[in-house]
């Protein structure tokens, strides 16, 4: 006969279990995680609330009662199973003691709806009291403890109270636990790395700009010694600013407020918006704290002089050694030249692949996309070719490569990777090559300057300005300056070809 399914109901502590002995002949179709048979279901239900474990009670013994029906089928079918191996110390139950325990279970149930019915009438008799005036509530009052008579509400806040303390107390246990085994648990609270990694995620954050925020995120938590966000402060903030702005790493000079301003606090404030705006936080602490950026002593123009432009274009001519690799070499020899004409960023240039050079139109150009790599703007552009690029051989030396990029090889060296990837190399190098040449002026940006000689020599050849800020990639300037779309090729072309071909005699 089967039993009735609240007799798998039981309470341990605050929480309600379900438990269901497996009969002894179905027991080797089910194993434990060591693998052994075994003996019953027993898992808790989650919850304290008892209506809602007898609700879940109810359709674990549907699931239960499924899963033993196919075991009873493979067993009366004669399927084999595995053969039953006692577990040490354990040892199976004897039918005897399975009755025993069943009888118990019955009899708690049977005891458990006795005290529902008293309870109920208890809750009857405790209302009254405090909802009456008469000699009998008052007699109650007299003889009942005083948080029974409190009104529902503070009832429910003090049991609020205490399933919150009781939560606090799992989540140490299981913390203690898992220590002790060496094993590492979620955080329960908001935790920084974890929130940089979700904002990260939302964001699509460039790999580059993990590889470089990930680092402040750990600074912080190294500063305030904890990682939970919810106990940061403004002091916190503000200390940790004062602390960047008069810390020397080892070999490094000390952070501008520049790098403080728009790395550091710029990655935690960024952080804890997102956060607020999910909820996890309820405020943003960092959002008031400010560094102070002085206008920087500018001692000369950001763009390379005559003579600096004519040291590195010569360069580009000479021999290169016999030890640089062939894709290293081509970068010497044609990236400082493209970047002069086009204004682009070094590292649009270093990841063009042979691809990327086409005629359209009649009119050669290169294709800057996202898909060769990173964009700033994350959007493609065709930029026309000056013809003196043409003359010197630039377009053959893409076709004669056919595909892939033309500045660094994928297959050589260690391999880069999503944070620091070949086309950045590529760049960092040519910057230290530049600098060897003897260009170094810490005042000028040995890759950036090409950009600010572009637009000086595009003002002075009287390009459009629309062409002078779509060429390099730059911004509109004004609103109506983005209408229309991008601009006609043929249009780009004929203000390209208004810059002065550079004189390297």
């Amino acid at each position: 006969m089967e039993r009735p399914i609240m007799t798998y109901l039981e309470r341990r502590g605050a929480m309600y279990r379900f438990r269901r002995v497996i009969p002894e002949e179905l027991r080797p179709f089910f194993s434990t995680r060591t693998g052994k048979p075994r003996t019953e279901f027993s898992e808790s239900l989650g919850t304290k609330d008892r209506r809602e474990a007898e609700r879940r009670c109810l359709e674990r013994a549907r699931e239960t009662t499924a899963e033993l029906d196919e075991a009873r089928k493979r067993f009366k079918g004669g399927e084999p199973s595995r053969p039953m191996i006692a577990a040490t110390p354990m040892r199976a139950m004897t039918l005897g003691e399975i009755g025993a325990m069943e009888a118990a279970g019955a009899d708690n149930a049977e005891a458990h709806f006795a005290w529902e019915e008293r309870e109920a009438a208890r809750q009857k008799l405790l209302k009254g009291a405090r909802e009456n005036d008469d000699i009998v509530a008052l007699a109650l009052r007299d003889i009942a403890a005083e948080d029974l008579l409190e009104p529902e509400w503070g009832q429910r806040q003090r049991q609020a109270d205490r399933e919150a303390s009781w939560k606090a107390g799992e989540a140490e246990v299981v913390r203690d636990w898992a220590t002790s085994r060496g094993l590492k648990t979620l955080p329960t609270y908001p935790a920084l790395p974890e929130l940089f990694q979700s904002y990260a995620r939302a964001a699509r954050l460039e790999p580059a700009t993990v590889k470089r925020w990930e680092p402040v995120i750990a600074h912080l938590v190294a500063f305030v010694r904890h990682d939970d966000a919810s106990k940061l402060t403004f002091t916190n903030v503000r200390e940790w600013r004062d602390r960047l702005l008069g810390e020397q790493s080892a070999g490094e000079p000390v952070r501008g407020p520049r790098t403080v301003r728009e790395t550091y606090l710029a990655a935690l404030k960024a952080v804890l918006s997102d956060a607020v705006q999910n909820g996890e936080l309820t405020e943003n602490v960092a959002a008031n704290v400010k560094v102070r950026v002085p206008k920087q002593v500018r001692l000369r123009q950001p763009g390379f002089t005559s003579e600096e432009c004519k040291t590195i274009l010569r360069a580009t001519l000479e021999a290169q050694p016999v030890a640089l690799s062939p894709t290293h070499a081509l970068a010497r020899r044609w990236v400082p030249w493209v970047c002069a004409y086009t204004g682009a960023r070094v590292n649009e240039i270093t990841q063009l692949r042979a691809e990327d050079v086409h005629e359209e139109d009649g009119i050669w150009s290169i294709k800057i996309t996202p898909d060769a790599g990173s964009v700033k703007t994350k959007e493609a552009r065709t930029v026309p070719l000056h013809s003196h690029l043409i003359e010197q051989g630039f377009v053959r030396v893409a076709l004669e490569r056919k595909s892939g990029p033309l500045f660094y090889n994928p297959a050589a060296g260690r391999g880069g990777s999503s944070k620091n990837p070949h086309y950045k190399k590529v760049g960092e190098r040519l910057a230290a090559w530049v600098r060897s040449l003897g260009v170094d002026d810490p005042n000028v940006q040995p890759n950036h300057a090409w950009r600010h000689l572009f637009t000086f020599n595009a003002r002075i050849a009287g390009m459009d300005p629309e062409a002078r800020e779509a060429i390099p990639g730059h911004a509109p300037a004004t609103t109506g300056r983005s209408y229309g779309g991008l601009k006609p090729l043929v249009f780009l072309w004929r203000e390209i070809e208004k810059l002065p071909r550079f004189d390297i005699a």
